[in-house]
């Protein structure tokens, strides 16, 4: 019983699963040959999986005479884990932290296929949760979309980068939502004019997961920053005979020959982020570095497609995910955790909403001789360049757009009726927009809260001042 795996383009790889004991064998077989023929995942990963299974996964059910494994329970999990963190290589070394993971991870895929095909000789995958060697924090940053305020610093930080390779790089991150697997394999034909579209491009790449050539209409920061490089590494090309542009001359004994053309390795691009971040001061909202990793570009990308309305299907098609299960899976999970948050300060925000009678909005502006030039929809404003800067727009104003929850407007109970209608619009606005994504819904929940928070407030200061 064998099957012949490719582990590249170049090199493959032919699995024997005699070394298999008996009572996994042909399922594990039928596991990896399904796999392979449907294309579910890289033959490279089943390599992998094979290798995982047959030097620790079964060598450990033998040890501990498992013979279906139906009769996996929460006390084999443990030993397993304790087992996988002690094993000790030919090397002398232990399983790093990744390989453990991977280990756990790839018995667990078998055993979810099993239980899909085989449900009686399959344990509950439940066991499996949490995995007990889990990225932690990277997995974490990995699913979190960029704030709003970080991203416009990126996207301008991009603009301003003089770096060719870290500009093209971001640049395809940011606005196509590639890996940087698949970036860093882009040869000097990707950019393709659209033959029914003058004027427009489409993506021509390789994506290494699904092995498959893809193409798909690109933007023009994409392009742009893709054809300065494409120019530019023109000479690099014609000289060594490289297709890709993600290329670079050796300066240095320590990277090899010295003159010889040589590739850049698929994970410098973290790398290149971390510097990036460092130069342009790219900072969150308490003013420190952000960190972050290459693939919070994609996550984003998604988050913002469906925060547009954009269909699933769509948004599953520019991430090239099988399944528009596994997009849901990326940002519903990142929007979760936003929507989640902004519940969690929902009363900070509530408490620092000023609320006042017009007398004492009087007295606290000393410098001001009339109140009603302070006067907005939802109250009185207490930033007076909007009163000497014609030009000048507040920044919480211009991002969205009203000023209920700013802390420079003191609000009264003679504005109560604003409130009243303005919580109606919403209301309706929920009903016209039910057929939208669950992330637009939510944000208009979340402002119906802090206007009822509002009203509220200033219906009891109403009542205590008569």
């Amino acid at each position: 019983m064998t099957i012949e795996l490719h582990i590249n383009k170049t090199s493959k790889r032919m699995c024997n699963f005699a070394n298999i004991a008996e009572p996994f064998r042909d399922r594990f077989f039928e596991y990896i040959n399904e796999s392979k023929n449907t294309k579910k995942k890289k033959e490279s990963t089943l390599v992998s999986e094979f290798d995982a299974f047959v030097k620790y996964s079964s060598v450990f059910l033998d040890l501990k005479k498992i013979y279906c494994l139906s009769t996996i329970d929460e006390v084999f999990i443990r030993e397993f884990v304790t087992y996988l963190r002690t094993i000790v290589r030919a090397n002398g070394r232990k399983l790093s932290n990744s390989q453990n993971r991977n280990v756990f991870l790839y018995l667990k895929s078998f055993l979810i296929w099993l239980s899909k095909y085989y449900p009686d000789e399959a344990c509950s995958t439940a066991y499996f949760n949490p995995n007990p060697f889990s990225r932690g924090n990277t997995l974490k940053i990995k699913t979190k979309a960029l704030e709003y305020a970080v991203l416009e610093q990126f996207k301008k930080s991009i603009r301003e980068e003089d770096n060719l390779y870290r500009k093209a790089c971001f640049s395809v991150a940011l606005y196509q939502g590639l890996r940087s697997e698949d970036i860093m394999q882009l040869e000097a034909d990707c950019l393709v004019e659209d033959i029914d579209n003058k004027g427009k491009y489409n993506l021509y790449y390789y994506n290494m997961k699904s092995g498959e050539w893809k193409k798909k209409r690109t933007f023009a920061q994409v392009i742009k920053a893709l054809k300065i490089l494409i120019d530019e590494t023109k000479i690099l090309r014609k000289d060594s005979g490289e297709k890709r542009i993600f290329i670079h001359q050796i300066e240095t004994t320590r990277y090899g020959v010295v003159g010889s053309i040589k590739r850049y390795n698929s994970k410098l691009p973290n790398s290149w982020l971390k510097t990036f971040i460092k130069k342009h001061n790219i900072v969150d909202g308490n003013g420190a570095l952000i960190k972050m990793h290459m693939h919070q570009f994609r996550t984003t990308l998604l988050t913002n497609m469906d925060a547009g309305g954009i269909d699933i299907e769509i948004a599953a098609y520019q991430a090239d995910h099988k399944y528009s299960s596994t997009t849901q899976r990326y940002y519903i999970h990142s929007i979760d955790k936003t929507y989640n948050e902004q519940m969690d300060i929902l009363d900070k925000v509530a408490e620092s909403i000023k609320v006042a009678d017009k007398i004492s909005v009087i007295q606290d502006i000393e410098s001001q001789t009339d109140i009603n030039t302070l006067r907005v929809d939802a109250g009185y404003c207490h930033d007076t360049k909007m009163l000497t800067d014609n030009e000048y727009i507040c920044e919480h104003y211009k991002n969205r757009g009203n000023c209920y929850g700013c802390s420079k407007m003191v609000t009264t109970p003679e504005f109560l009726p604003y409130f009243y209608e303005l919580l109606r619009d919403k209301k309706h606005e929920l009903e016209d927009k039910s057929r939208y994504s669950e992330h637009i819904l939510r944000q208009i929940r979340f402002e119906m809260s802090l206007i009822k928070t509002l009203i509220e407030k200033l219906e009891t200061l109403k009542k205590v001042t008569g």
